[in-house]
């Protein structure tokens, strides 16, 4: 069950990074930038 919850928060968060789709796409082609975001 615990697993399961988070899978479900991993997709919600997915969800709500999605509304950023275009940083999102700029950060699928520079990974590396995103984990200085981060």
């Amino acid at each position: 069950m615990k697993t399961k919850n988070r899978l479900k928060r991993i997709k919600y968060n997915k969800n709500k990074l999605s509304s950023l789709s275009p940083l999102l796409k700029i950060n699928a082609f520079y990974p590396e930038k995103l984990q200085i975001v981060n």
